[in-house]
């Protein structure tokens, strides 16, 4: 079922194995440079005190990326802003991502309060650092979903459909998810390294299978909603909370309970209205 609501993502210009694996190498190596120098050597400090905090160094660090990537991508790789669904069926429009994202942050409001109150725990209030949430929403998060979300799941896909023919699309498709996960997962080691999570081999593992299933889950939500922004707002919202009540028991996993679900609520919302509108275009004709 998945595999058919999602098939637009996959009618997208193939590139070769070669050409994306040289974009996935030249993201390690700048995400590499970026953790282990420019942050460590605090390179981006004088820019981010000289805007009050708001160009935050993931935030410029992420939109040079950006910009180098999508300049090899649109230019080299002869892909179109409908490719990296930048753009393209109302579904992937930017209106629908803010709702949904609008929405996730209201039920995730809503669930904290019920948490507070069915365990008898005491509402304390906090503000978010916007400007790190800016950093997230324009800068990690922006970058991140269409690199491993938006370009290396449909690229894998159909990469994997071309090589392995007689495998279905549905087995062609959960290839493309581990495999574009677990790279996902590994380019996060050099930011560990830069923070110090790394202190045994067991931190390693536990971090690396986190990040894996975080991957999956932002994955979902690109796929089911077929939108590339409502998978920037979740991922945004995961690294940096927007919500203003303080849980004992943090709000990853309870954003994951709701997130999921919202996912696959969206998905048939946009399918029976999708559906609609092509039976009224039947009916005019």
């Amino acid at each position: 079922m998945l595999i058919e609501n999602c098939r637009s993502l996959f009618m997208v210009r193939r590139l070769s194995w070669t050409f994306l694996g040289a974009i996935i190498a030249l993201h390690v190596v700048l995400t590499t440079f970026l953790n282990l120098v420019v942050f460590r050597y605090k390179w981006l400090d004088p820019i981010t005190s000289a805007t009050r905090g708001f160009a935050s160094g993931t935030l410029v660090g992420n939109l040079f990326f950006l910009a180098i990537m999508l300049g090899l991508l649109f230019k080299v790789g002869k892909l179109k802003p409908k490719d990296l669904a930048l753009h393209g069926e109302p579904a992937q429009s930017i209106v629908f991502g803010v709702v949904w994202t609008a929405t996730a942050i209201v039920l995730l409001h809503m669930s904290a309060f019920a948490f507070c109150i069915f365990s008898s725990a005491e509402v304390v209030w906090q503000w978010p650092n916007w400007s790190q949430i800016v950093g997230q929403f324009f800068g990690n998060a922006f970058y991140e979903e269409l690199m491993f979300r938006a370009l290396l799941i449909p690229q894998l896909v159909l990469l994997i459909k071309k090589a392995k023919r007689k495998w279905s699309w549905a087995t062609c498709l959960l290839f493309a998810l581990l495999a574009s996960q677990f790279v996902f997962a590994l380019i996060h080691i050099p930011n560990r390294i830069y923070l110090g999570s790394y202190a045994t081999a067991a931190s390693v593992i536990q971090d690396q299978v986190k990040v894996l299933i975080i991957g999956l889950l932002f994955a979902w939500v690109f796929l089911s909603t077929r939108n590339l922004y409502a998978a920037i707002g979740v991922h945004a919202l995961v690294n940096k909370s927007v919500i203003l009540i303080v849980l004992p028991s943090g709000d990853l996993i309870l954003s994951v309970f709701l997130i999921i679900p919202l996912a696959y609520l969206w998905n048939g919302f946009v399918n029976r209205s999708k559906t609609r509108a092509e039976s009224l275009r039947l009916d005019r004709r």
